[in-house]
């Protein structure tokens, strides 16, 4: 099979969508070739993983304008930030959510490199979704920016996740190697199964206490699909506490109980190891002592990532 142009290539495995659409796409940095933004007219090898986030036919790609919205900061210097995450903030733009994002927080925040003014994901490297709260990273720099994506194309990021569900695991500490793909029956929604096309996809998940039915968990994602956290808790039996989407039925709980803990790096200038934590939300640590678990304790005993 011969190289083939990365448009060409979309509309021909998409024949419902048309090039212009795409076009739109690729312009607004929603397809990647092995983790990285390419031009329209870049050529795909056979080999090459393209992935895809599909928007709605009338999506915004117009100029992005900064936002004048505080951020957590953790980590700072002139090449990258690492930002805490409220939950409720989308990261970028995209179809119902075209204001008050993290990336134009950013954009009001400090100066980010880029190569196309129309992007609407400058300096982001990788995602959490809008209820997910916790540690972020982007770059300030696009040479910054392609040296992480390569570092996370490669699994080197480290990543844990805290994470409240219902059920319990099977076993205190125990793995998830289960393809992820979108739902047949539900395009909104992803699936962890054997029997669908999928990408591979693996979770790790220790169990750190158990109480009325609610279990307080680590993960960690050694890749980095849409959902995958979710819908590996959900083969496994459990559903992320709040996570309406996927089945939990307390209608208590705002959003999902996800939070993005721990992260550690190399610096892709410094060449040094960048290890970091974020403290959790409020309605997080309030929902921990409603069911009796003890951050402290809990965690203590856990090594920061390696």
């Amino acid at each position: 099979m011969t190289r083939t142009r990365l448009d060409i290539w979309l509309t021909e495995h998409y024949p419902s969508y048309s090039r212009s659409y795409f076009h739109r796409l690729i312009q607004g940095g929603s397809v990647r070739v092995n983790g990285r933004q390419e031009k329209k007219s870049s050529f795909v090898n056979p080999e090459d993983l393209v992935e895809v986030e599909f928007l709605s036919e009338n999506f915004d790609i117009s100029p992005l304008l900064p936002s004048t919205i505080s951020l957590h900061v953790v980590y700072e210097d002139e090449f990258l930030i690492v930002v805490n995450k409220p939950a409720g903030m989308v990261v970028h733009p995209g179809p119902g959510h075209y204001q008050d994002t993290f990336v134009q927080a950013l954009l009001h925040h400090c100066v980010i490199e880029r190569d196309d003014p129309l992007s609407v994901r400058p300096g982001i490297v990788h995602r959490l979704d809008r209820e997910t709260s916790g540690l972020i990273i982007a770059a300030k720099t696009i040479q910054v920016q392609k040296a992480l994506c390569e570092q996370f194309s490669k699994r080197e990021i480290k990543k844990e996740y805290i994470l409240l569900a219902s059920g319990r695991l099977r076993t205190p500490n125990c793995s998830v190697e289960v393809p992820v793909g979108r739902d047949p029956k539900d395009r909104k929604k992803m699936k962890a199964s054997l029997e669908i096309h999928g990408r591979s996809a693996f979770t790790r998940f220790v169990e750190h206490d158990f109480s009325n039915s609610i279990s307080f968990i680590s993960a960690f994602p050694v890749t980095g699909r849409q959902h995958q956290i979710r819908v590996h808790l959900r083969f496994l039996g459990l559903c992320l506490l709040g996570d309406k989407l996927y089945g939990s039925q307390d209608k208590n709980v705002q959003r999902h109980m996800l939070h993005a803990f721990r992260l550690s790096f190399l610096h892709p200038i410094h060449k040094t190891k960048i290890a970091l934590e974020s403290p959790l939300a409020e309605d997080f640590c309030i929902l921990c002592s409603r069911y009796g678990f003890n951050l402290e304790s809990s965690l203590r005993v856990r090594e920061a990532l390696g």
